[in-house]
């Protein structure tokens, strides 16, 4: 009886045992993508948060929801050129139709990227619909050169960063583009 079983055995692993051996091959490189694809996603995290586009736009479509007012505008940009921080700054005006038609997307990935772990830039929106002239002219004398003459354009977002007294651009959405451009500023903000 157990010498039928062995040779049962034997014959079942002869008839299988070109099947066995591709069949694992397939299982190892399965798990070798698996394990590839998950150490890069996990490199990549920060940027991952914009993949997800619908959520979003439906919670933070409105800028009432993220703006700052004036003074804590003016505060935050204080605090993080004391601090050596960068901020991405974003001026909005009611009544724009640039700002109203981009309102969904800036919203978002405004959101997105405040909301990164460990990103240590500052996030300010502001809208110049109700500041007063000595307000315009405090952006004009302090924000970068390139972003506010002739004229302040709306919607801008800007990345600067600190230079010991004064803001240096480092990149900027202003007024008008495309939706490629306006993300990789926003990715462009991570640090």
């Amino acid at each position: 009886m157990l010498r039928r079983l062995k040779m049962k055995l034997v014959e079942y692993h002869q008839l299988y045992k070109p099947l066995l051996v591709p069949t694992y091959m397939i299982l190892i490189a399965l798990s070798l993508f698996s394990l590839s694809t998950r150490i890069f996603s996990s490199k990549n995290d920060n940027y991952n948060t914009f993949n997800n586009t619908k959520q979003p736009f439906i919670e933070f479509s409105k800028y009432n929801k993220l703006k700052n007012n004036y003074d804590e505008v003016v505060q935050g940009l204080d605090t993080a050129l004391n601090n050596n921080q960068n901020v991405t700054l974003v001026i909005i005006k009611t009544g724009c139709p640039d700002c109203k038609k981009w309102e969904g997307e800036l919203t978002h990935y405004y959101y997105q990227s405040s909301h990164i772990k460990d990103n240590r830039t500052k996030y300010l929106m502001v809208d110049i619909a109700g500041l007063s002239n000595e307000q315009l002219k405090w952006f004009v004398k302090n924000l970068p050169m390139q972003t506010v003459y002739p004229s302040i354009k709306t919607p801008t977002v800007m990345n600067i960063k600190p230079m010991k007294t004064h803001w240096v651009l480092q990149d900027a959405f202003i007024e008008k583009g495309t939706s490629h451009e306006m993300k990789e500023i926003f990715k462009n903000s991570i640090s």
